[in-house]
């Protein structure tokens, strides 16, 4: 079971909502606005990472190497960034529609396990 998520979004108001519903489902969860540097000596690995693809870098390797990071990955893709798909292990192409977030956390979850 998925207990300890990363969410990362650059959007506060998305972040606190998603937050609380991925909460609500009995996650516990860690909101920051953008990506943590994955290279300092206390990184810290979670269950499940969610990115807000608005939170990711412009340049696209830079973006699949920060997915590869934090593996697993659920992408929140609100640019259809369908070539960054492959890097992930699920996707949710609606923002608001939050229980398909959690959702496709917890089946990344059955997945990993």
């Amino acid at each position: 079971m998925v207990n300890d998520i990363l969410l990362i979004a650059a959007d506060a108001d998305w972040r606190g909502k998603a937050q609380r519903a991925l909460a609500r489902d009995g996650m516990d969860v860690v909101a920051i606005d953008s990506l943590p540097e994955p290279d300092v000596p206390n990184f810290v690995r979670h269950d499940c990472t969610v990115i807000d693809g608005d939170a990711l870098p412009q340049t696209p390797y830079v973006a699949i190497a920060m997915c590869m990071r934090f593996h697993p990955v659920v992408l929140v893709d609100r640019q259809n960034l369908s070539w960054l798909h492959e890097w992930v292990s699920g996707v949710v192409s609606d923002p608001e529609a939050l229980p398909d977030l959690v959702r496709t956390v917890r089946t990344v979850e059955a997945e990993a396990a």
